[in-house]
């Protein structure tokens, strides 16, 4: 653990450079080789967009630099809040303060949208989000309540009720990179839960236990976090699994606040099947497998052959999708699975938890706080700026399980 504990100063240390002193926001991805943000001569050929509807003449390096804002600010923030409560350090309250104003930035920003509304800001406003933009930061705001002034106090039950309001008044409609989507009903009983919580009356209760319902008559998960949903047979015979153990958390996270209120059979279902996903996904030096293969049922997953791979450059979203071989993943998805099996210990103690997340913090720490990594050499040139991503999600809920754990167990480092 005291390794961990330099660890901890040395992320936090690098977060601090992911705050954009001119906007007050933070980035939510840096260059690991400089840990500067992103300019568009960074990508090949200096000329990349987002590709999204209505943004297609946007800034490439606005959209690396703010894409996962809220869920790095989000997270920090309840990092700190675990590392004031544990140390008593008036430099992490502060820190926790800004990391709030950082929200409320954006959030203020974002009203002139709609009430509620939280975007995505690729460099400014945009009328994009996302779900797990928004309980990333609903929960944040939830930790970080008990150490607010009552000014944000109440700063923070408006912005909480008005967050899940905005997705029922629109009827789980909105846009996702550019196109409509109805958001899978369930990834918002953590909303409702947490409206309910601070103050926001009897329809969010009435629209929880409607949303609970339908996920116990669901087969599907909110995040599809289950092998099941992630296994796909070819015609060949051959089955494929695609890896994102990131989902798992999210998941967690869709149902977390509800389940502290009445922790259901299908709850805990969900949880454990989640956690199986996870775990078949790690591979031992930190990072994830991108892609696992068996021939039948009966084989053990194996990581795909370098022989097998291919690239068809693919625009939309992220060239990524376009890479079939063995790529891995990086320290982002291992990490955020850490911070699930580390919470869900809260509702099934086994200490099993405990231990996972200790060895992810310890495999991955600052060597993997990355978006994908290319052990075979198998990236081509135009992508290969990918492996260069230091990633602010990784690094926030890494300390997240840092000082988590240092809460569970009270242990007392000094904090220097």
């Amino acid at each position: 653990m005291q390794r961990n504990h330099i660890q901890a100063i040395r992320i936090e240390a690098a977060l601090e450079k992911f705050y954009n002193q001119e906007n007050g926001l933070m980035n939510s991805s840096l260059k690991k080789d400089t840990m500067t943000p992103w300019q568009n001569s960074d990508f090949e050929g200096g000329e990349l967009t987002p590709q999204i509807p209505g943004y297609e003449d946007s800034s490439f390096a606005d959209f690396m630099n703010y894409e996962n804002t809220g869920m790095v600010q989000g997270t920090f923030l309840a990092a700190l809040c675990f590392k004031y409560l544990a140390t008593h350090n008036p430099v992490a309250l502060k820190k926790a303060q800004r990391t709030f104003q950082g929200i409320r930035k954006v959030y203020d920003l974002s009203q002139s949208i709609a009430e509620g509304f939280y975007c995505k800001p690729w460099g400014g406003l945009t009328d994009e989000t996302s779900s797990d933009q928004y309980i990333y930061t609903m929960l944040g705001l939830d930790e970080y309540y008990p150490l607010a002034s009552k000014e944000e106090q109440k700063q923070i039950r408006s912005m909480i009720v008005s967050m899940a309001r905005f997705w029922l008044n629109h009827h789980y409609d909105w846009k996702y990179y550019g196109r409509m989507l109805h958001w899978r009903e369930s990834r918002f009983i953590s909303f409702m839960a947490l409206a309910l919580k601070y103050g926001g009356g009897a329809g969010f209760k009435t629209e929880l236990e409607h949303l609970i319902l339908r996920l116990e008559h669901e087969s599907v998960t909110p995040f599809g976090s289950t092998i099941s949903e992630n296994l796909t047979t070819h015609e060949d015979g051959l089955q494929y699994l695609s890896i994102c153990p990131e989902s798992a958390l999210s998941t967690f996270l869709s149902l977390e606040t509800a389940m502290r209120e009445d922790l259901k059979p299908r709850f805990t279902e969900i949880c454990r099947d989640s956690l199986e996903y996870g775990k078949i996904s790690l591979a031992d030096d930190g990072t994830v497998y991108s892609m696992l293969t068996r021939n039948s049922n009966a084989e053990p997953f194996h990581e795909i052959p370098k022989e097998q791979t291919r690239y068809v450059p693919f625009r939309y979203q992220s060239p990524i999708y376009g890479l079939h071989g063995p790529f891995r993943k990086g320290g982002m998805q291992s990490i955020m699975f850490a911070r699930f099996v580390l919470a869900y210990e809260e509702f099934e103690p086994t200490e099993q938890g405990i231990k996972l997340a200790e060895k992810i913090l310890h495999s991955t720490a600052e060597k993997h706080l990355t978006w994908y990594e290319d052990p075979y050499g198998i990236f081509p040139d135009e992508i290969r700026w990918m492996t260069n991503v230091f990633s602010g999600d990784a690094a926030a809920n890494w300390l997240w399980c840092y000082w988590k754990l240092r809460l569970q167990k009270q242990i007392g480092i000094s904090d220097t």
